[in-house]
């Protein structure tokens, strides 16, 4: 009896763990081919150390692809994703490597991606933001041309 609920416990332990690691690392994989994966890094608030200078976004639909596209337009090497909603990009990363494991948090917008964690970005290096801004921006205005006003004569 006492062997086989060790046994069982093993198991469930290591299914866990395997679990856990295919959830952090499965939307890597998918987005290999457009972003090449930096690391996780540590937001390290007592020297005001910000891995990535500038926050683009807060999303509710969170994902790689959405905080992608917004650091494109700004021109910025990188991308990061802290917290499950947070992007942030940047040109420099100024932070301390950690174990993919600290960048657990599942994104708003996608179940399979995780998005960074509550003081941990994930970040990425654009292969090539440029082309992802050429492809992404807009064909034709959506804005209504509205008619030329002119005095009354």
């Amino acid at each position: 009896m006492q062997r086989s609920l060790a046994t069982s416990t093993a198991v469930l332990l290591i299914s866990a763990a395997i679990l856990a690691n295919f959830f952090t690392h499965v939307e890597s994989l998918r987005i290999s081919k457009k972003y090449e994966y930096q690391g996780c890094f540590a937001l390290i608030r007592e020297a005001q150390a910000i891995p990535l200078g500038h926050k683009a976004a807060n999303s509710s639909k969170m994902t790689a692809d959405v905080c992608a596209e917004h650091c494109a337009w700004g021109d910025y090497a990188f991308f990061g994703l802290k917290a499950g909603s947070e992007c942030w990009c940047g040109n420099r990363i100024k932070s301390i490597k950690l174990p993919p494991e600290f960048c657990n948090r599942i994104c708003t917008g996608s179940f399979y991606e995780t998005c960074g964690g509550s003081s941990y970005l994930q970040i990425y290096k654009g292969v090539s933001l440029a082309i992802l801004r050429k492809r992404t921006a807009p064909t034709k205005s959506y804005w209504p041309r509205l008619p030329i006003m002119r005095p009354y004569t």
